[in-house]
């Protein structure tokens, strides 16, 4: 059989730079930010797209952990600027080394309309179970509710404003002993 492989397509000939700062002030706090921006349009290398992602991460106990994201975009076309923000919450409880029960909760309000298509607010609700049968074994179960203020998600081929997920997976590690 013939094998191919896919390069990347530059839509530009502008380039995109990045930074990221992490604080570990001690073993139970972090916090990361990070900046990514550049020219993004096919054939513009004036308008920027700004990318600033920042991440909080708390462990409060050995068996729970919390986490918060923000992030905040912006894109120049023109003389418009789109924008757009995001916020998630996590809560991790493992309370023994075979389980852990995650919920999450995400906001994403796309406020002029330029990522999803449309002007809107758009959230998620997950709870995710971990299971641990060995070392090298890990299975997991999410059920997940999104939901928006207009028609976002397909059901057949109807536009409707929430749907319901169900996901199963299961990792095996392999390595060298």
């Amino acid at each position: 059989g013939v094998q191919t492989c896919a390069l990347p397509i530059y839509n530009n000939s502008g380039k995109s730079i990045g930074g990221q700062i992490t604080l570990t002030p001690n073993k139970e706090f972090s916090l990361t930010t990070g900046y990514l921006g550049g020219p993004e349009q096919d054939d513009n290398t004036t308008d920027w797209r700004h990318l600033w992602d920042t991440n909080f991460t708390y462990a409060a106990s050995k068996e729970v952990s919390l986490a918060a994201d923000y992030v905040y975009g912006q894109e120049a076309q023109g003389t418009k600027t789109y924008k757009w923000t995001g916020v998630t919450g996590y809560l991790q409880y493992t309370p023994n080394d075979m389980f852990s029960i995650t919920p999450r909760f995400e906001f994403f309000n796309d406020h002029d309309g330029l990522v999803t298509g449309e002007q809107e607010n758009v959230k998620a609700a997950t709870v995710t179970m971990g299971f641990k049968a060995k070392d090298d074994l890990l299975a997991r179960v999410e059920f997940r509710r999104d939901w928006s203020d207009h028609p976002y998600f397909f059901k057949n081929t109807t536009e409707v404003q929430a749907q319901s997920t169900l996901t199963v997976g299961v990792v095996y590690t392999f390595h060298a002993k």
